[in-house]
C-alpha cells in the first residue's frame, strides 16, 4: 500500500512563485486587497506599512504583511504543503514543486539531498539564502545556504518536516559507525570514521591523509562549503556545515563535529537537511527471561535478541575476590564486578596467545553453557538490530538510570532492547596492588574474548565501549590489566 503523507488541504497550482489561490474565498473584511488570484498579483499591489492581507485555504490561515511598501509573502509560501511518498521514497515540496529523495534510518525519515527552497527576502542587506559562489547551478547541485534566521524559521523545511537535533544527528552518525563490519578496510580497532561513511563518493578533496567518502548510508553529503559572512565563502570540496535545532554540525575531511547556539556565528550561512516531523514507529518488544547461576544461586535477568540470549546484567562477584568500583560491594550489586582480561577469560595471568579461545574455550567466568562475547557476536547483534530498524546499538544498550544527563547529545535506550547496560566505569592499575576507578556514570566497558595482538610491543585485548556523549558502540583494544565488566551470552534457536 502506498503511503502518502499530505501536509496541505486544497488544490494548488504552482508556476514559479505564482501560487494560485484557486480554492481561497475572498475575505471582504481583510482590507487591501479584497481579491487576489496569485501571489505575483499581490506583489504588484501598492501597500502602506502596517497593512495586512488575509485569506483562507481550508484549514490553513494565510497572511501577508506590508513591509517597506512591498507585500511580504514569506508567510504565505510557508503555509503550502508537501507530499511524502513512503514507497517511492520521495518528498515533493509544493512551495516550488521540487522533489527530493528520502531514506529511513532507525525511527526517522531523512531528506537525502540538501534543501533548495528560496524564501522571499525583504531584507536585501542580509538575504535569507545564498548559492555557492552565487551560482544557481551550485544551488541545483548542493542546495542553498541559509542564514542563521533559519533556526527561528524551522530551517525553512517543507510543511511537516523539521531540522534535526544534534542528538538525532548523533544517531545518524552512530548508524554509520556501527556499519564498520561492511568496511573492513577501515579497521575494527579504531574510533568511528563517521565522516568517511557520511561523505558522498564524489566531489570531496582526497590526498594521502584524507580518505575518500564511502557514502555507506546513501545520504550523499556533498562538500557544499560554507559562508562565514556575506563576503567570505570557501571550503567547497572540503567541508559542509548544516543547521540543526541546537546549532550546527560540520562534516569535515576526516571528522564530524558539533557546535551549539553559544558558538553560532550569526553571519554564517549553512546548508539544511530536514527530517519528517513524525517518528517511525519502533514496535520491537524485548523478550525478557531469567537464569539462575548454579554456582552462586544468583538469578540474572536475560534478554533474547535475534538468535542470541544476553544477560541483562553484568557478572557480579564471581569469583568472590572480584574487584568492585571504588572497592565497594554495593557497587558490585549495581554495576557488577570488574575484571582483568585474564580474570574474565579464566586463564593464567598475563597469558598472551592468539589461540587462547581454542586453548581455553569460550566460557571464561560465565556459567556453563554461556560464553564471553566475541567480535563476531557483537557484529551479529548489530546486524540483527539494524535489520529490525533499531539503531544505534550503543544508545539502545544503555539503562535509563545510571548515565549522566546529556539531553543535547546522546540518550538512553528506553528499555527497547532490555539490555540495561549500566555506566559502571572501569579501573586501571595505579601500582602493583592498587587500582584507580573512573568514568562511573559516563562509560561502560565490557571485555570481548578476542585478544592477542601487539601495539607498541604491548599485548592488547578487545572490548566494547559505550559512552554517555555518543550513541554508537566502539570496539577498542587495551592492556589486559584494565578492570572492565563482563557480559555473557548464549545461542538460542
Amino acid at each position: 500500500m502506498i503511503k502518502w503523507v499530505r501536509f496541505f488541504a486544497c488544490a494548488i497550482s504552482l508556476t514559479g512563485c505564482a501560487c494560485m489561490l484557486a480554492c481561497a474565498d475572498d475575505d471582504e473584511s481583510s482590507g487591501v486587497p479584497t481579491s487576489v488570484a496569485t501571489l505575483d498579483e499581490l506583489l504588484k499591489v501598492d501597500c502602506v506599512a502596517g497593512d495586512t492581507f488575509n485569506t483562507f485555504i481550508r484549514e490553513f490561515d494565510v497572511q501577508a504583511y506590508c513591509r517597506n511598501g512591498v507585500w511580504d509573502t514569506s508567510e504565505v509560501t510557508a503555509t503550502f504543503g508537501s507530499i511524502y511518498d513512503s514507497v517511492n521514497h520521495t518528498l515533493t515540496d509544493l512551495r516550488n514543486n521540487y522533489t527530493y529523495k528520502t531514506g529511513t534510518f532507525g525511527n526517522h525519515v531523512w531528506m537525502l539531498e540538501n534543501l533548495n527552497f528560496k524564501p522571499h527576502d525583504y531584507d536585501y542587506d542580509s538575504p535569507y539564502s545564498l548559492c555557492s559562489d552565487d551560482s544557481e547551478e551550485n544551488c541545483k547541485k548542493y542546495g542553498r545556504h541559509y542564514a542563521s534566521k533559519a533556526l527561528n524559521e524551522g530551517g525553512y523545511c517543507p510543511k511537516g518536516w523539521r531540522l534535526p537535533s544534534n542528538s538525532e544527528m548523533l544517531d545518524l552518525m552512530a548508524y554509520a559507525c556501527e556499519r564498520w563490519e561492511t568496511n573492513p578496510n577501515v579497521g575494527y580497532l579504531s574510533y568511528c570514521h563517521a565522516a568517511r561513511y557520511l561523505k558522498s563518493t564524489e566531489g570531496w578533496l582526497t590526498n594521502d591523509s584524507i580518505l575518500p567518502g564511502l557514502d555507506s548510508l546513501g545520504l550523499h553529503f556533498l562538500p557544499a562549503g560554507v559562508y562565514y559572512d556575506l563576503e567570505s565563502y570557501g571550503f567547497l570540496g572540503v567541508k559542509t556545515s548544516l543547521w540543526s535545532q541546537n546549532g550546527f554540525f560540520t562534516i569535515d575531511t576526516n571528522i564530524v563535529y558539533f557546535n551549539y547556539h553559544s558558538s553560532v556565528h550569526r553571519g554564517s550561512y549553512y546548508s539544511v537537511r530536514c527530517i519528517l516531523d513524525d517518528s517511525v514507529s519502533q514496535s520491537y518488544k524485548p523478550k525478557m527471561s531469567t537464569f539462575t547461576d548454579p554456582r552462586s544461586e544468583r538469578e540474572f535477568k536475560t534478554t533474547i535478541i535475534g538468535k542470541q540470549e544476553w544477560m541483562a546484567e553484568n557478572m557480579r562477584r564471581i569469583p568472590d575476590e572480584t574487584w568492585c568500583y571504588e572497592n565497594s560491594y554495593d557497587s558490585c550489586d549495581v554495576y557488577g564486578g570488574l575484571y582483568t582480561w585474564d580474570e574474565a577469560m579464566d586463564v593464567p595471568p598475563h597469558y598472551f596467545d592468539t589461540t587462547v579461545v581454542k586453548s581455553f574455550g569460550e566460557q571464561g567466568i560465565c556459567p556453563e553453557g554461556w560464553r564471553i562475547p566475541s567480535l563476531a557476536d557483537v557484529k551479529e547483534l548489530i546486524a540483527y538490530t539494524q535489520s529490525q530498524g533499531l539503531f544505534p546499538l550503543g544508545r539502545l544498550m544503555k539503562d535509563d538510570d545510571s548515565w549522566v544527563d546529556s539531553p543535547e547529545r546522546a540518550g538512553t535506550g528506553g528499555g527497547l532492547l532490555g539490555f540495561s547496560l549500566p555506566a559502571g566505569g572501569y579501573g586501571y592499575k595505579k601500582s602493583d596492588n592498587e587500582y584507580t576507578f573512573t568514568e562511573s556514570g559516563r562509560q561502560a566497558r565490557f571485555w570481548l574474548r578476542d585478544g592477542g595482538y601487539l601495539q607498541d610491543k604491548v599485548p592488547r585485548y578487545m572490548y566494547v565501549r559505550v559512552t554517555y556523549d555518543e550513541n554508537h558502540v566502539k570496539i577498542v583494544g587495551e592492556e589486559a590489566s584494565r578492570k572492565y565488566s563482563v557480559r555473557c551470552l548464549r545461542d538460542v534457536e
